[in-house]
């Protein structure tokens, strides 16, 4: 399980600073630690910090768009993300000197991504997993975490993985309800289909990962709640790739009923105005509507700051992934149709294998 290692930060960094130095350091998605050393005098921007842990992580400039860095709010102890613009040594974190590289948008089919991506999307999957921010049959956990054995460890080896082996390498078993199935149960089912997956490759066991995972409730989706409207009526709000999500919640304050959906491309501007988010959709009959809610609690301004910057990044990179989508089918029907038509003034040149040079502009 990913986590911040607040005892050994502090001394470390004050350290550092007694010698000119300051020193940064970043959990990463497989719980593995990194560290930089800037000049103590100097402003390091959040841009230049996350460059440095994706060289670091090997994750190239077209990736770099789903991940993020974050750090734990000294106020109310919940997490930001640290913003490109934004003084790293200046953020109210309750861990100075310390962040959280993770996941900041879901893609909606991630077993097509980048295999790097999908490896360090399955390490975020299997902390969502364990923290029980992602709910699923004991089924389908034991599925998940039989991939995640064979995507990490490889083939069943009976003379190396011994009894507990996966106690021991999964970390606390997360499910609905152990009254269903006992710790020792469970670790048998995932052995088993361990072995049954004898053969597969790493990052095939990781494709197989992603795509279990896109198909549970609530992947990809970030929840905020103790939302009310202004009748005074509590929601639970979502966001994801999908766009804005209005929830009912349930007896535990988990989201339920859903009574509203808004895809990003409806979804003209939103604001948070101290504990207020508000955004506006445009309707199917391209009228204008706007929903507005308040956060409660003495934090609730940082909540709703938080859904408004998760629903910037979320907006933004999504309706860019669709615009490109969209022009891609267009650039090859109008490449088709310019072959067609050079077929027909120049029979049987073999269009498709010509080099067209552009012209040449001759200046007078």
């Amino acid at each position: 399980m990913m986590k911040y290692r607040v005892s050994t930060s502090r001394s470390s960094n004050i350290s550092s600073l007694l010698h000119g130095r300051f020193t940064i350091k970043v959990v990463l998605l497989d719980n593995t630690e990194v560290s930089f050393k800037f000049e103590e005098r100097k402003k390091i921007l959040g841009s230049e910090l996350f460059e440095k842990v994706c060289k670091n992580t090997k994750i190239e400039e077209p990736w770099r768009k789903y991940f993020g860095l974050q750090y734990v709010n000294k106020n109310d102890g919940k997490r930001d993300w640290l913003k490109k613009n934004q003084v790293v040594n200046q953020c109210p974190s309750s861990v100075p000197g310390q962040f959280q590289f993770a996941v900041k948008v879901f893609p909606d089919t991630p077993s097509d991504e980048d295999q790097v991506v999908q490896k360090l999307l399955v390490f975020q999957v299997k902390e969502y997993l364990l923290l029980g921010n992602l709910r699923t049959t004991i089924q389908e956990q034991a599925l998940l975490d039989s991939y995640f054995a064979q995507g990490t460890l490889g083939n069943f080896n009976q003379k190396k993985h011994f009894n507990g082996y996966l106690e021991k390498f999964l970390g606390s078993f997360f499910c609905n309800s152990f009254s269903e199935m006992s710790k020792n149960l469970y670790e048998q089912k995932v052995q088993t289909l361990h072995k049954s997956h004898q053969g597969m490759a790493h990052c095939e066991a990781f494709k197989a990962f992603l795509s279990l995972s896109a198909s549970i409730f609530g992947y990809g989706t970030f929840v905020y709640k103790r939302a009310v409207d202004m009748n005074g009526k509590e929601f639970i709000l979502t966001v994801s790739f999908k766009g804005i999500q209005i929830f009912l919640p349930n007896i535990y304050g988990e989201p339920e009923e859903l009574v509203q959906e808004f895809p990003w491309d409806t979804v003209v501007s939103f604001v948070s105005d101290s504990s207020k988010f508000l955004f506006s959709v445009c309707s199917a009959h391209k009228s204008l509507q706007t929903h507005s809610f308040r956060f409660k609690g003495q934090y609730g301004y940082l909540q709703a700051n938080r859904v408004f910057t998760d629903a910037v990044y979320h907006r933004d990179l999504i309706l860019a992934l669709k615009s490109i989508q969209e022009r891609e089918p267009r650039s090859k029907s109008l490449k088709s149709e310019n072959s067609a038509r050079l077929e027909r003034l120049l029979p049987g040149r073999g269009i498709d294998k010509m080099i067209l040079m552009p012209t040449k502009k001759t200046e007078v």
